[in-house]
């Protein structure tokens, strides 16, 4: 907290055990995310890609607010990895936004896509009915263990591709491999569909 005060940031305390309250939250899934693509074969790398995916977090522009973090923060231009490379032209006076506007076009730009994420929550998702032989993801039941370091979070979430062998009630289903290995069965809510680069997404 004495920290925090002299960084003069004020301090807003959630309800515990409620993680979706908590907006650093959605970082860490990034983090997690990046963790499970670049070090899921050895979690001890974690340490030292931290810095690395600072970087990019801080320097990609964020899909909500239309900038990237550095913009917002200190009210600098928007980071490219193109500008030591390439003749950057002068910049008109006019196209400069000034720190306020960024600001306020980026909590506007963030309300709208609220009210997006809403909309498709209450017209919920498009209905997908796997079927026999359709090749499927399946989540993992992974486990942490502190003697290996091994961090479930940065595990693979989905294994597979797994082949639907049966179709059994309740929105179940009997999975095997490619070899045809007993997988188990799995609900639906635990599946993902299988795609391969070149594949037609349905709506």
């Amino acid at each position: 907290m004495k920290k925090l005060k002299e960084q003069d940031v004020c301090a807003r305390f959630l309800s515990i055990r409620h993680p979706e309250s908590n907006p650093s939250e959605r970082v860490m899934r990034e983090l997690s995310k990046f963790f499970g693509i670049y070090c899921h074969e050895n979690h001890k790398k974690r340490v030292e890609l931290l810095p690395h995916i600072e970087g990019w977090l801080n320097k990609t522009v964020a899909s909500s607010t239309g900038y990237s973090p550095l913009e917002l923060m200190f009210g600098c231009s928007k980071p490219s990895d193109f500008d030591n490379m390439l003749q950057k032209p002068k910049q008109n006076a006019l196209d400069v936004e000034e720190l306020d506007t960024k600001l306020e076009r980026a909590f506007s730009r963030m309300k709208r896509k609220a009210a997006e994420r809403e909309r498709r929550r209450k017209r919920g998702n498009a209905i997908w009915n796997p079927k026999l032989v359709d090749k499927v993801l399946a989540k993992g039941q992974n486990q942490s263990d502190a003697a290996k370091g091994v961090i479930d979070k940065f595990m693979h979430v989905y294994q597979g591709p797994y082949i639907i062998n049966k179709v059994l009630p309740h929105s179940s289903y009997e999975l095997v491999d490619s070899k045809g290995k007993l997988r188990g069965e799995f609900n639906k809510r635990q599946l993902k569909s299988y795609r391969t680069f070149g594949d037609s997404i349905g709506c």
